[in-house]
């Protein structure tokens, strides 16, 4: 009598949190009474969960130098390439799908979600490229990529999520995933003809890629008109470049050696790596230089 004891869940069902400690006092009602009774109501939340996304992508990252790759002339010296590191990006937008019939742990009551129904939109933040989608109930999910951030390649895969019992005592089940995007490359050829001898292949003549203007990446800056990359034309009048450029930037290309026989041409060919849209893999550029 007159005792505070409390009343501590122990074990159970699958799919759901213990409840919090319960305290109740044994009173003295009068001598009438040989026992008390006490009623008490526990209620067990189903646990929930919480689904997190995370995306990620390489970006321009550094300006590296590559010994000896440019040619103006008989001049020979280095040129430049482009570096990419992966990091968080925000603006990619996810739907978030039953993966099977979502039920609820009581066994009785209507599903929460049926396969494929979509239960909700995120998209990812500026802070950590991440968004997450909360409240949900365990299960399996999938998430599709429906808007990828500017300058990358949109992610069509299927991503399947669990999000799966964490145990009697834990109040939200977390799941997260990391969904990467490809950047699209960039890829530029050359030709050479002779207009003169039936437009007959050139071979052995150098184009150098130019900057048309200032690059800066983090405390390094190409300044405008500054010599990349230099490339020869084969037996088939054909150079391709292997310099890894940027997109959003703008570029001309010039003979700056010419093959025994023949002189400079003074054919410009300018271009801009303009992102265009999420579907496109590869930006090419191709011009073919006239000798005559």
């Amino acid at each position: 009598v007159n005792t505070v004891y409390t009343l501590v869940e122990t074990d159970t069902k699958t799919g759901y949190i213990l409840t919090e400690p319960f305290e109740f006092t044994t009173s003295y009602l009068s001598d009438s009474y040989s026992q008390e009774y006490q009623s008490v109501y526990l209620y067990n939340k189903a646990q929930k969960g919480n689904i997190t996304v995370h995306k990620d992508a390489e970006t321009l990252d550094s300006i590296e130098t590559v010994s000896q790759s440019v040619q103006i002339g008989d001049e020979i010296k280095d040129g430049y390439n482009f570096g990419y590191a992966k990091g968080d990006m925000a603006d990619a937008t996810f739907e978030i799908y039953a993966a099977e019939d979502i039920k609820n742990p009581d066994g009785k009551s209507e599903d929460y979600f049926k396969k494929d129904e979509l239960v909700g939109t995120i998209t990812t933040d500026e802070s950590d490229g991440s968004a997450t989608l909360y409240d949900l109930p365990l299960g399996n999910y999938y998430a599709i990529e429906t808007e990828a951030p500017a300058g990358t390649i949109i992610n069509k895969e299927r991503h399947d999520i669990a999000l799966n019992y964490a145990g009697e005592t834990v109040s939200v089940s977390e799941a997260e995933i990391t969904v990467t995007n490809e950047r699209p490359h960039v890829r530029v050829n050359v030709a050479k003809t002779d207009t003169t001898s039936a437009n007959k292949p050139v071979a052995k003549a150098g184009f150098t890629i130019f900057n048309k203007n200032a690059i800066t990446i983090g405390n390094d800056t190409l300044e405008a008109d500054t010599p990349l990359q230099t490339v020869f034309t084969n037996e088939a009048g054909n150079g391709t470049f292997t310099i890894d450029l940027p997109l959003n930037q703008q570029f001309y290309i010039k003979e700056t050696v010419a093959p025994e026989g023949y002189t400079l041409t003074s054919e410009v060919y300018n271009f801009a790596t303009n992102y265009t849209d999420e579907n496109t893999e590869t930006y090419q550029y191709s011009h073919s230089f006239k000798d005559n």
